[in-house]
Parts: C-alpha cells; sequence; structure tokens
C-alpha cells in the first residue's frame, strides 16, 4: 500500500533543517544555525490560538506566514507600520494591508474598486475570449512612501502603467495615473517599481511581459510621466520583479530569475542607477530547498530595530501563490544574505519555522479577516468581486443585516455572472458555511456558495418551473437535491486541499448537514488560486434577488479564522469602585436599576490606545461602547450603549420564566479621563441569583427566559477592550 505524504508533512520534516534560530548581527555573513519548532496541530471551527501557519504564539511563526494567495507582495515600513499590497490580476480591487511585526497580518483599505481603464473589466468572458481580461488586470505592484505620501504603481498586460498616491494607506487613494499607455503592437510592460534618489531625481525600472529584460526610465519627481523611452540595464534569464532599493550610496535591484516555479531570488548592485548590475560570485541568495519551491518576487524591509527581513511568494495549487517571510542581513562589504544555508553550498533556503522579527513589541496573533455578517454598510475588506460590479445591483442596505445579490442579465454559468463575490482560501484546510434566504429567487435563478478558479462550482438553491430546491454544479455538471420548502438554507464546503473538498447544506439549522455530489476539485488558474464566494444569476434573465445572512469561515491559521471582535482587554483592574447599589430587589415585570461608580485611571491601562470613532451601535449611534456583565462566572450580558464621556446608560431586555418582560437598566457612571474610548467588561458575583438557564447563555436584546432574584452585584473586575472595531483599530492593541 502507498502512503500519501502531504505538503504538512513534507514542511514539518523540513523544519529540522530550517530551524528558528536568531539572526545574526547585521554585518555578519553567516547563517543562523537551525533548530527545530514543534509544529501546531490541525485547526478547525474557531480553534483559538496558533494554527499551521503564522504566528506560533511562542515568539516564532511558521510559513508561509500568510498562508494564502498574496501574489508579488510587495511590502514597505513607515515608522512602526508594515503595509502590504499585491497583485490582484482581475479582482476588484486591490487591498492594503497592515501588521505591526510582518507577520500577524489585517486589511486596511482599498487601493481601487473598480478598474474603469477598459470595458471588458465590465464584463467575465470565457478565457477563450480576445477580450477577457481573466488574468489581466493588476500585475505585481510596487508601493513606496515618498515626500509625505504613499504611492503604488502597477502595469496591466493589455492597457499599461498606472499609479495612484494617498496620504493615509487606508484611503482614499487618488484615482489612477496613466503614467503610460501601449501604443498599438507595444510590448506589454509588467513589474514596475519607481526610485526617488538623494538628488531629487526619480527613476522608474521595470520588465517586459514574459519575464525581462530590465529596464530603467528618468521619472518626473511628481511620479506622473516617464521622461525617456528607457533604457536596458540588465538582462538575464528570466529576470522580472523589478525591486529598486539604494543603501550605502549603492543601487540594488532585488530580483527573481529563471522561472517562478522552479527559479531562486537574485541581489544584483551597481554604482550607478544606469549600471551595469552585476551579482556577488553569479550566484542567488535565495533558493529552492526544505520542501519549497521556487521563492520568488517580493520585497525587502527593515525593522525600527534595524532588523531585515525579506517576503516572497510560492505557487502552490490550488490556493495560489502563498507567502513567506525570511530572515535577512547584509555583510560588510554591502552584500545581501537572506534564509538559512541548509546544504552548505553558501546560498540561502526558505526557514520554516523561525523567531518572529524584533519590532520592541508584542502583537496579538491573528489572521486576515474572512467572516462577515453583513451588519455594517460597506462590505469587508476581504471580499473582491469577480470583475468590476454592477452597484445598483447589490446591497446592504435595502434589508439590514443581509448581502443582497441580484442577477445582472441572462448566463448560464457562474463563472460568466457578474457581481461574484469573493475572497481567498486561507490555509490548506477549514469550512465555509453560509446562510441563504431563497424567498426573492425567481425561475431561471441560482444562488449559493461557490468556488471560482479554472471554472465555477458550487453549491445553492435553484428555482424551476416555481420549485425551489437544493443544488449543485461539480465538474460543470448540475446536481439536484430535495426540494426546499422553508425560506433560508445553510451551505457548506469543507475544505481540504491535501484531501477532498465536499459541498453540504442543513435545513435544520446547521444541527445536521447533508453532502450533495462528489469530491470538488479546485483549481489554480489565470494567476490566482481558487476563491470561496458568493453569487447569484439568472438563465432567463428575469431578475430576482438573493438575501445573504452571514459567512463563516474557519480555518487552520491563528485563532482558527475567529472574528477579532473579541481579544484580550487593553485595561484591567480599574481603580476602588466607590457605589454599587441595588434600586429594584424584585424584578418580576418590574424595572431593576443597578448603578455602578467607579475611576478609571490612564496608569492602569495596558497600553494607550488611540481609537478615534467606534463603528455604530445597532440604534445608529456612533462611538458605541460595548458592556459584559459576568455574573457568578456565568451570564454574560452584551449590549450596547452610547459614552457620552463620563455617563452610559444601557438596557437590557429580559424575561421572567412566563416570559413577563423584565426591563434591567445598568447606570455606570465613569470618570474617562485620560482613557480612551473603548469597550467595558464587568466580572462579578450576583447574589440571589437563581440559574435557570444554563451557564453562558448571552443576554441580548432579544427575549430571553430567564428568572433574576435580588439582582444585587459585587463587583470584582473591570475590564475594558475593544469590541466590533475594525482591523486598524484591533491592531492598536498589543500586548505589553
Amino acid at each position: 500500500m502507498t502512503q500519501r505524504i502531504s505538503r504538512r508533512t513534507v514542511l514539518r520534516g523540513a523544519a529540522a533543517v530550517a530551524g528558528a534560530g536568531a539572526l545574526p548581527v547585521l554585518g555578519a555573513a553567516t547563517a543562523p544555525p537551525a533548530a527545530a519548532v514543534p509544529a501546531a496541530a490541525d485547526a478547525s471551527h474557531w480553534r483559538r490560538g496558533p494554527g499551521d501557519w503564522g504566528d506560533q504564539g511562542d515568539g516564532t511563526y511558521r510559513n508561509p506566514v500568510l498562508n494564502t494567495d498574496f501574489s508579488d507582495p510587495e511590502v514597505i515600513r513607515v515608522g512602526d507600520d508594515f503595509y502590504l499590497v499585491s497583485s490582484e490580476f482581475h479582482f476588484m480591487g486591490m487591498t492594503v494591508l497592515h501588521s505591526r511585526d510582518l507577520v500577524n497580518w489585517s486589511f486596511l483599505g482599498r487601493v481601487y474598486d473598480r478598474l474603469d481603464i477598459s470595458p471588458h473589466y465590465d464584463t467575465p468572458r470565457p478565457t477563450t475570449d480576445p477580450d477577457t481580461r481573466y488574468g489581466k488586470g493588476s500585475w505585481a505592484p510596487a508601493m513606496r512612501y515618498h515626500d509625505g505620501r504613499f504611492w503604488i504603481y502597477f502595469c496591466t498586460p493589455t492597457e499599461g502603467l498606472f499609479m495612484t498616491t494617498a496620504t493615509d494607506p487606508a484611503g482614499p487613494w487618488a484615482p489612477l495615473t496613466a503614467v503610460h499607455l501601449y501604443a498599438a503592437g507595444e510590448h506589454p510592460w509588467e513589474d514596475p517599481c519607481p526610485l526617488w534618489d538623494d538628488d531629487g531625481n526619480a527613476y522608474l525600472g521595470h520588465s517586459l511581459k514574459g519575464a525581462g529584460p530590465i529596464i530603467m526610465h528618468r521619472m518626473s519627481p511628481d511620479g506622473t510621466k516617464l521622461l525617456d523611452e528607457g533604457t536596458l540595464v540588465y538582462q538575464g534569464p528570466n529576470a522580472e520583479g523589478t525591486k529598486l532599493y539604494k543603501r550605502g550610496g549603492r543601487y540594488y535591484l532585488v530580483i527573481p530569475q529563471n522561472g517562478f516555479t522552479v527559479g531562486d531570488q537574485w541581489v544584483l548592485r551597481s554604482d550607478s542607477v544606469w549600471g551595469p548590475y552585476v551579482s556577488e560570485a553569479g550566484k542567488p541568495i535565495l533558493q529552492i530547498g526544505n520542501g519549497v519551491t521556487g521563492p520568488h518576487q517580493g520585497a525587502l524591509v527593515d525593522t525600527p530595530t534595524g532588523e531585515w527581513w525579506f517576503v516572497h511568494f510560492e505557487t502552490l495549487t490550488p490556493i495560489g501563490r502563498v507567502m513567506w517571510l525570511e530572515p535577512a542581513w547584509w555583510t560588510d562589504d554591502g552584500w545581501l544574505r537572506m534564509g538559512v544555508d541548509s546544504v552548505g553550498d553558501g546560498v540561502g533556503q526558505p526557514v520554516i519555522n523561525y523567531r518572529k522579527p524584533d519590532v520592541g513589541r508584542q502583537v496579538p496573533l491573528h489572521a486576515p479577516a474572512s467572516s462577515d455578517d453583513f451588519t455594517t454598510p460597506r462590505l469587508g475588506l476581504q471580499w473582491e468581486w469577480n470583475h468590476n460590479p454592477v452597484d445598483d445591483h447589490w446591497s446592504l442596505t435595502a434589508r439590514p443585516g443581509y448581502l443582497r445579490l441580484i442577477p445582472v442579465g441572462a448566463v448560464q454559468d457562474a463563472f460568466l455572472a457578474n457581481n461574484t463575490l469573493t475572497q481567498k482560501t486561507l490555509g490548506r484546510t477549514g469550512t465555509v458555511t453560509i446562510e441563504l434566504d431563497a424567498s426573492g429567487l425567481v425561475d431561471g435563478q441560482r444562488a449559493g456558495l461557490l468556488h471560482i478558479g479554472s471554472s465555477a462550482q458550487w453549491i445553492g438553491v435553484a428555482q424551476d418551473g416555481g420549485v425551489r430546491r437544493i443544488a449543485a454544479v461539480i465538474a460543470g455538471k448540475e446536481q439536484d437535491g430535495p426540494q426546499l420548502t422553508s425560506d433560508t438554507v445553510q451551505l457548506r464546503s469543507d475544505i481540504d486541499l491535501d484531501g477532498e473538498t465536499t459541498f453540504s447544506y442543513s435545513l435544520d439549522g446547521g444541527r445536521t448537514s447533508t453532502q450533495l455530489g462528489g469530491p470538488v476539485t479546485l483549481a489554480y488558474v489565470n494567476w490566482k488560486g481558487s476563491k470561496p464566494g458568493l453569487f447569484t444569476f439568472n438563465s432567463q434573465g428575469m431578475g430576482g434577488q438573493a438575501d445573504f445572512a452571514w459567512f463563516r469561515y474557519a480555518h487552520d491559521g491563528p485563532d482558527g479564522g475567529a472574528p477579532r471582535s473579541d481579544r484580550d482587554p487593553a485595561y484591567r483592574n480599574p481603580g476602588p469602585i466607590t457605589s454599587s447599589t441595588n434600586a429594584g430587589p424584585n424584578p418580576y415585570g418590574l424595572t431593576s436599576e443597578l448603578t455602578v461608580a467607579f475611576t478609571l485611571t490612564a496608569d492602569r491601562l495596558t497600553e494607550a490606545v488611540p481609537l478615534g470613532k467606534l463603528p455604530a451601535t445597532a440604534d445608529g449611534h456612533a462611538g458605541g461602547w460595548a458592556v459584559a456583565l459576568h455574573a457568578d462566572g456565568s451570564l454574560d450580558w452584551t449590549v450596547g450603549g452610547v459614552a457620552d464621556g463620563t455617563h452610559t446608560t444601557l438596557s437590557v431586555p429580559n424575561a421572567y420564566a412566563a416570559r413577563t418582560p423584565v426591563n434591567v437598566v445598568c447606570t455606570l457612571s465613569v470618570d474617562t479621563t485620560g482613557i480612551p474610548k473603548a469597550a467595558v467588561h464587568l466580572d462579578g458575583a450576583r447574589a440571589g441569583y437563581i440559574p435557570r438557564v444554563p451557564a453562558g447563555t448571552p443576554v441580548t436584546n432579544t427575549t430571553t427566559n430567564l428568572l433574576l432574584g435580588a439582582p444585587s452585584v459585587t463587583l470584582t473586575d473591570i475590564r475594558i477592550w475593544k469590541r466590533g472595531l475594525t482591523d486598524r483599530e484591533a491592531d492598536a492593541v498589543t500586548q505589553p
């Protein structure tokens, strides 16, 4: 019997060679010693803690540091913050990610929502169509910070070279500027990179589509125009991925050569921006090894503490181009090293486990957002439209709390449908579950959950002849499930890139699931990995609508993909609680009021967190607080309110066993001098509590069967932390 060995097993075996050693002192030429680090177990369904990739929670990380499709990654640092952009091709649109440590990343902003540089981006076309834009769009962006602004340049293989700027990487970004449009018959470009020199001159390098050679242009200082036809400065085997740096008076090209599946990474330098560019001893600095193929095309970046690191991608099917993080350092004579020399030939190989970069702080482990409950008026930044969206055919406000998708035109295949909303596959294993309200479907319409790559494979609801049924398309064949007799259904994809991916559905709210069809084959194609997403289309072009209640994605990465809305507190243990009173000993049918006064002092903060404006509360108020009272260590009361600086009033609808309304009003009098807006968490013991509900039952704004005794409270702990924050706000909470 032949034993099947997964990629995960291979990489873990390689970890014994590419270990978690310390970086050598900058300027030394000797690679760090190898040391094995235990691997994390497989993750499932909101497993908290370390995963199979990224932050391991013990001061180390495991590559791929982002086990998801960030092709041609570009990273820069400004101050204490790192920013990442990557190729997004025909998906809309390019996102900016943020990190404080190069390991834990979160979405920050979007560079553009659509590409209006050609009408062909408006409609998905078959890949055989000469006007298709599958695999086109943004290729290999470069980001730089210059003159108080962020700059992004990218080429498309069909239109030209484009640029945009912003003062804040979260946006807004300026409309795209066409720096160069291809003339008829001109060979397309790829992989641009600008350089503003010390003397005020500006340059832009790029390669030609198909990998090489490297061409350098003079550029206007405002970055909007090229001032010459370009000069060839380097030609090598598949030389591409142009990245320009200047250090110690020398100019450096950090580029891949020899192809993206079996190639390697090179560093070339010159005393002039115009060359000649030469390597050290004709050797690459990072090569295939430790189970990793083709370390390719990335970015060099330093930390505030003076360390150097390199990010690159590895092409893996079907997930796409995953991002790796390698240690790097400079020799005394100005040559770069990276990775670990595992075989003793003087060339680095990728590390598997390694210590995290020293950035002078500890950052809580997390992965980029994936799940969404569609409760805000803007889509989460993890979402990308397949081609340009048709904005009047989708909405987050037509039915609050739902994403509504409306078919556009008559198509027969989700691969060609407009307004298909996708996100990246994360990790090797995971589960995507959605809830669909199909009550708005009409004849000819399909809607549901898909994986899109070389084709669209899906599970969903199909309506024909006034009858709705569960259906799936796998390998191009539609398969029928049972008739849907209710409005809602949960749809699920269990993803295992080293095993089988399957579709299932649930008609009982997720308590049981039934598989429909056989294994789903996922594929990397058009330069992008397979992506899960939401879709609807109508073969008859007769309208209809599909309402999606939520999208939940549990995966094998940090924290299992759990949302970041409930993180460790940034504030613990206030000053003395000055009063605790009970104004309503018998709440049956009455209103009980609990008034608590306490003082919060800035010296009790683990870190001063500049939050800015919190998301709006459910009742529309901006700057909402969230409060949870833990009674007897069991019940959570999570409620929303409005903070006016010193006083917050919160109402928690409850019910007696006979479902008689009981309104519990908590009035918190808080001195918030010097304290940033945040959420309040009260831990305490409640005397006279009669446990008629299971421990942990949430008391929210819905009627709950709860019996209260005399609700006197003794508070033991108060914690302030941030709930329902944007990822950018959550990034501001670091551990001491």
